[in-house]
């Protein structure tokens, strides 16, 4: 009996398992998606704007898609692709495979249409004679002919598509309509085109619906986005989609860059039409591992490189799997690669594909697909002169392991109000490291920094009433549907005061040194006195310096009552230049023109070091002088911090390298410095964040320990760094206007993350504009007094205080019986005392946090 009941349980198991394995398509093809089933003619036809997509009538689980053959025709290529019947397991809007689109033509009194599929939409579906049968296929023919050639008739419900090169009415062995290849509608069964309404041979019966192609592209969109949100390492989701043409089905360059690199040349040129390569483009040749029937051939005489490339934009943050295949004769070699990351793959031969999969990183919302090869002398017996280059790709893949958690973060409200989505990561700025009082519902709440991380490999930390927060961007999901959630510091964040500081090129070279002429337009010995004036009617806190060689005296003329400066190592003249390169034609004096200038009532400096670029580029003046940084110890009110003032080489194409080696040293010797310590980088760094990558060469190098800021895009645009891809910020008709301005003289701070340290917050950032020498003479001269406008920011200065009286309190006591709850006793200065003398509330008892009731 039992045995009997348990093959019954295992009976229903079984049914409601395949039932949810065919599920009805008709119930996702619905108006409110944007889908309409067609029943006449006229709106069969009526507009190219849709695509459609065919479903059984007699089976609402199964669809008409691409499929492989169930037994292949001798004639039909392994990438030959047949109409067939899929099944239901899935949305069929995430597989474009699915739809189509229909043309027609009017021959006579009949009008014919053919059907061609989204993704390999180079060829029409066509039939072919085989065995005395027609299948229904792909046939490397773009054109609508009278092979492609289909009657629609709508009766009873459905539609019948009857052929139209041999109609019923010729009375031909092949005529029929689109039925069932083996006589049965089924799952993967192919389609043929000579059915008849005979019994044991019926037509096809199909439902037909349409929707219109912008709506399915925002659809799939939207469908897309809610899967990512789920995708993982273990459970990736397909994104092919992002590609244009990723498998080159549309039989062109689609979606694709050509690129090479001419004999002689050393730049990319990219392929246009008077340029035409009929062996470097899309073919009809063959490759194992390929998809459908085109691929990408790259292949020319005498170019050093060849290139086929694509950039997809608005990409959500995140890992992913970029797989293709490839191929190139025996031995040679050729590379794939998304974004930064690259494979070098060795050929098998022109016919042999090699498929490879490489995991990528989009971080800033684009990735660049690549393919090339450099050439090689082709064959014994040619001269080295004679090469080729070649390589094949096709089938290009790309799957989603899982968004950065920063990918569709939304901003926390930070209120006990509003219900937070489950599941969705929301984000808050903590400007001060320190303990923070959590309030609302904690169950299932987690919290991370590693925002520019996927879930899988991110450090997932469980959210508490008392969490100690460090400095930056921290991410909290809950599990729950009615959680809310507010922070709010559990210590009192003290604002010590406030400072000023600047950064100057004081252009203090000498107008001439010798017979060299080197600084014709500078402000010599009594502008500099002016500049002096300047700065001390000014009353900056501190001033990092740099080019201040031979005019400090008179830069210190007005500011030695008040302020000190650093060491001037040498300045550029005839006694202190290097003779012995002087003989060799060369100007060279050992100084760096590096200095800082300090008001003595606000801070104090010591520990003055110096270090030279271990790279720099000998052009652009460069050589004259040791360039490097200096580095200071710095105190402001009993608090210590790090001061490095810095100048970098100058110059354009040749000094863009030698400036990041630069960025990285500077990034290396900040790592070096107390961590628990905030630190300021001023100076002349002929550097732009639209030229230089300063975010991969400096902030992304920093100790996780360390956050760096370039005050300027803090609080000019919002925090979101300019990239190498966009176009200089140098727009100076409203000077004032500094989001649109951005000069190589900048602040940037850096904060620990540690929490109970000292903090910088900057509060206001400008360019000088009355630094003319009118603003001192009191004339209406606006000439500048040196090449360098000041750049100055005011700081305020933070630091954690005591606990505040509705957060926690440190009573240092010691537990006694255990954890405090009612009734519990504390030995508090020897002298036990009950909880009735203490507040409600969480305290920190020997370091650890609990609450009193």
């Amino acid at each position: 009996m039992r045995y009997t009941r348990f093959l019954a349980l295992l009976c229903c198991l079984l049914t409601l398992s395949l039932a949810a394995v065919s599920a009805d398509y008709t119930t996702y093809l619905t108006p409110a998606r944007g889908f309409t089933e067609i029943k006449n003619f006229t709106r069969l036809v009526g507009n190219p704007q849709y695509c459609y997509i065919l479903t059984s009538a007699e089976d609402a689980g199964l669809i008409v898609g691409i499929g492989k053959y169930e037994v292949k025709p001798e004639w039909a290529s392994e990438e030959t692709k047949a109409l067939r019947y899929n099944v239901a397991d899935k949305d069929p809007v995430l597989d474009l495979s699915n739809f189509f689109t229909i043309e027609k033509t009017t021959l006579s009194e009949t009008t014919y249409i053919g059907f061609r599929n989204i993704v390999y939409s180079a060829d029409m579906f066509q039939t072919h004679d085989n065995a005395g049968y027609l299948y229904v296929n792909t046939f490397t023919d773009k054109e609508f002919d009278e092979w492609s050639y289909l009657i629609p008739s709508f009766q009873d419900g459905y539609w019948l598509f009857e052929s139209g090169k041999y109609p019923v009415s010729s009375d031909n062995w092949a005529c029929g309509y689109l039925g069932p290849w083996n006589r049965t509608v089924a799952a993967g069964e192919p389609i043929a085109l000579n059915r008849r309404n005979t019994e044991d041979d019926k037509a096809g019966r199909f439902r037909l619906f349409r929707i219109e192609k912008t709506r399915l592209t925002a659809l799939r969109t939207a469908l897309l986005q809610e899967q990512l949100k789920t995708a993982s390492v273990a459970h990736p989701v397909d994104v092919t989609t992002f590609v244009t043409n990723p498998s080159f089905e549309t039989g062109d360059e689609t979606g694709w860059t050509r690129k090479y690199i001419a004999s002689g040349e050393t730049e990319w040129t990219i392929l246009s039409g008077s340029d035409e390569n009929e062996e470097f483009k899309t073919r009809e040749y063959g490759m194992t591992h390929k998809d459908g029937g085109y691929l990408m051939n790259a292949y020319q005489w005498w170019t050093p490189s060849l290139c086929v490339s694509q950039t997809l934009t608005d990409i959500p943050c995140g890992k992913y799997a970029l797989s293709a295949v490839v191929a190139t004769w025996a031995d040679r070699e050729m590379t794939f690669a998304g974004n930064e990351t690259t494979v070098t793959l060795r050929g098998e031969g022109d016919a042999t594909g090699i498929p490879v999969t490489l995991d990528v990183y989009v971080d800033k919302g684009e990735l660049t697909i690549e393919a090339s090869a450099n050439a090689d002398w082709w064959s014994e017996g040619h001269p080295e002169s004679a090469s080729q280059t070649f390589f094949k790709i096709d089938d290009v893949k790309l799957t989603c392991k899982g968004l950065y958690i920063n990918a569709d973060a939304q901003k926390l409200p930070n209120n006990d109000r509003t219900l937070l989505k489950p599941h969705l990561w929301y984000y808050y700025d903590v400007d001060y490291p320190c303990v923070y009082w959590l309030v609302g519902n904690l169950d299932g709440m987690v919290y991370s920094y590693d925002g520019t991380k996927i879930v899988d490999e991110a450090v997932i930390a469980e959210a508490e009433e008392l969490t100690t927060l460090h400095r930056g961007r921290v991410y909290f999901k809950t599990t729950r549907s009615d959680a809310t959630l507010s922070l709010s510091p559990a210590q009192d964040i003290q604002e010590l005061g406030t400072f000023t500081c600047a950064a100057l090129n004081v252009d203090g070279l000498p107008n001439k040194i010798a017979t060299y002429t080197l600084n014709p337009d500078g402000p010599g010995h009594e502008g500099t006195r002016k500049i002096s004036q300047y700065l001390a009617s000014k009353g900056y806190d501190f001033i990092g310096c740099s080019e201040d060689f031979n005019y400090n005296g008179a830069l210190m003329e007005s500011l030695s009552a008040q302020y000190s400066c650093g060491t001037i190592r040498n300045t550029l003249s005839v006694g202190d230049i290097d003779y012995w390169q002087l003989i060799q034609g060369k100007l060279h004096v050992d100084t760096d023109g590096l200095n800082l200038i300090w008001k003595n009532s606000t801070v104090s400096a010591s520990g003055e070091s110096w270090t030279q670029w271990y790279d720099t580029e000998a052009t652009d003046g460069n050589q004259y002088i040791n360039k490097g940084y200096r580095h200071y110890d710095m105190t402001i009110d009993g608090n210590d911090f790090d001061v490095f003032i810095l100048h970098m080489d100058a110059g354009d194409t040749n000094a863009t390298r030698s400036r990041e080696s630069q960025w990285r040293q500077i990034a290396d010797a900040v790592n070096a410095t107390d961590a628990r310590r905030p630190k300021l980088i001023i100076g002349d760094t002929n550097s732009r964040w639209t030229r230089e990558d300063i975010t991969a060469n400096f902030v992304n190098r920093l100790n996780t320990n360390l956050i760096a800021s370039d005050v300027w895009v803090e609080l000019y645009r919002d925090g979101v760094y300019p990239t190498t891809t966009m176009d200089d910020l140098t727009d100076q008709s409203n000077p004032t206007n500094y989001g649109n301005y951005e000069i190589v003289d900048k602040i940037i701070y850096i904060n620990p993350t540690a929490e109970g340290t000292l903090q910088f917050k900057p509060t206001r950032f400008c360019i000088e504009q009355d630094y003319t020498y009118g603003n001192i003479d009191g004339t209406d001269d606006t000439t500048p007094l040196g090449d360098h406008k000041p750049v100055v920011v005011t700081f305020k200065y933070l630091k954690a205080g005591d606990y505040l009286e509705d957060g926690i309190r440190d009573v240092g006591v010691t537990p006694y019986k255990g954890e405090p709850k009612d009734g519990a006793v504390f030995d508090l200065s020897g002298r036990r005392v009950t909880n009735s003398s203490l507040r409600k509330g969480f305290y920190i008892i020997n370091g650890k946090k609990v609450f009193i009731h």
